[in-house]
């Protein structure tokens, strides 16, 4: 059975700081077990989901921001000629699925851009892993999100939750 290649969404990491951030010194095994993941190149995100994960702007991200900067070199992937070929496929396909104009740093199209561009490269090569991405969006008929878009390119998606259970992880 293939191992899983995990691309995070922003909402996860938020969830993961909600729930867990504040009982890190109690929940030590799912943070290690979480390092490990990261370490093992098991678990990776775009660097818009680092830039999305910003202190000042929501007090609750904080204990996690301080997880993911010490680890950013593990996770966080800079787009690359592979993610910039699936990025474009997928605004061409939902050209209003961003806001240009928006505030807020939207990684939600670089999530499922570096996922596809993971899986096609996998095609590639002689690698057993599967890719899914970890996300708290679920799908929506009145607004696009990670869900549909991975479901359309064929890409598994899980809940954090879900990831652990995957993982068999039990704390």
């Amino acid at each position: 059975m293939p191992e899983n290649l995990y691309v995070m969404d922003t909402s996860s990491f938020i969830e993961l700081g909600r729930k867990f951030g504040k009982y890190k010194d109690v929940v030590v095994s799912l943070w290690k077990s979480m390092e490990q993941l990261a370490n093992s190149g098991q678990l990776c995100a775009p660097m818009k989901v680092f830039d999305e994960l910003n202190p000042e702007t929501d007090k609750e991200k904080d204990e996690v921001r301080k997880w993911v900067e010490s680890h950013k070199q593990a996770i966080f992937r800079e787009i690359d000629a592979d993610q910039l070929i699936a990025l474009k496929g997928i605004i061409r396909k939902h050209p209003n699925w961003v806001n240009p104009e928006a505030d807020k740093n939207d990684a939600d199209p670089y999530v499922v851009a570096l996922a596809l561009a993971l899986k096609q490269c996998k095609q590639k090569k002689v690698i057993d892993y599967q890719i899914v991405v970890v996300t708290e969006e679920s799908a929506d008929p009145e607004r696009l999100k990670i869900p549909s878009v991975c479901q359309e390119y064929g890409i598994k998606h899980l809940n954090l939750h879900d990831m652990f259970v995957e993982e068999g992880w039990k704390f």
